[in-house]
């Protein structure tokens, strides 16, 4: 009778698998540490570019702070030329720029490059482009009809506020409004204050030579009034505590668009005129 012997059992697997498993491990810490590496240097990378374009920017800003347009320095109009220049912070980057056209044109394209090598050795470039304007740095003021206080706001026409947008700009720093044929008032752009009332229509400077000189200022806007044609009392305009010789003169006209100058129909536009004894 033959007895057969049972297999003997395999030797070596434990180490193979351990080996494998080894490996597979050391392939993914390898892709982890390559990633990591690729992120530390695009996170390094927008770094720069972010400095490049700071660079950029500062030199169309600082090419726009020109403060003459004569002359040849490079704080004037005509000195605007192009250079280059190199700046350090967490790499070095050099910078150049460019001025299209020539000093005779409104307008002039600047155009800045700014360069680097990131720590890879790969060259790397920002570029920026603007136009900058010919403007006079004496008339930049002008540009926001400063208001009494030092506001910014604009204004209407470029005169005060005070005045009605209706009225009628003379060209000798005065506008008139028309309140009736017999009856005008005549602001001072600067101020927003009367100067002067007149008892007839006045279309040009010159009719002003046969106004009355007034020291006032106005109450003016608009109430539902339709068909009404004098000033009624009970408006909510309380002249008692007016003491002196103080004058009020008020006055009443039919509403209009600003825009098209067509009546508005049920509104009337009041003005009075407030005598003081001094316009400061």
């Amino acid at each position: 009778m033959n007895h057969r012997l049972p297999p003997a059992p395999p030797r070596g697997f434990a180490l193979i698998e351990s080996l494998i498993a080894l490996l597979v491990v050391g392939a993914g810490l390898l892709m982890l540490s390559v990633t990591q590496m690729k992120l530390v240097q695009n996170a390094d990378l927008a770094r720069q570019r972010g400095e490049a374009t700071r660079l950029a920017a500062e030199k169309i800003e600082s090419s726009r702070g020109y403060t003459t347009i004569t002359g040849s320095a490079a704080t004037a109009w005509n000195g605007l030329a192009g250079g280059s220049d190199t700046s350090t912070s967490n790499t070095r980057y050099s910078r150049s720029w460019t001025v299209d056209g020539d000093i005779s044109q409104p307008m002039r394209q600047l155009n800045v490059a700014v360069s680097w090598t990131d720590r890879a050795g790969a060259a790397q470039s920002v570029s920026l482009s603007s136009v900058i304007s010919r403007t006079d740095p004496a008339d930049v003021g002008s540009l926001a009809f400063p208001l009494p206080a030092n506001t910014t706001l604009k204004r209407p026409k470029n005169r005060n506020l005070n005045i009605p947008v209706p009225a009628l700009d003379l060209g000798n720093g005065d506008s008139v409004v028309q309140l009736a044929n017999n009856f005008a008032v005549v602001f001072s752009n600067e101020s927003g204050y009367v100067v002067k009332t007149c008892n007839f229509v006045v279309n040009t400077a010159a009719d002003l030579a046969g106004c009355t000189t007034a020291s006032a200022y106005i109450v003016a806007g608009y109430v539902s009034l339709a068909g009404t044609a004098t000033f009624p009392a009970g408006l909510g305009i309380n002249t008692s505590l007016v003491t002196g010789s103080t004058a009020v003169s008020c006055s009443l006209a039919n509403a209009v668009d600003q825009t098209t100058r067509a009546a508005i129909s049920g509104y009337k536009y009041y003005l009075c005129v407030v005598s003081v004894a001094a316009v400061g």
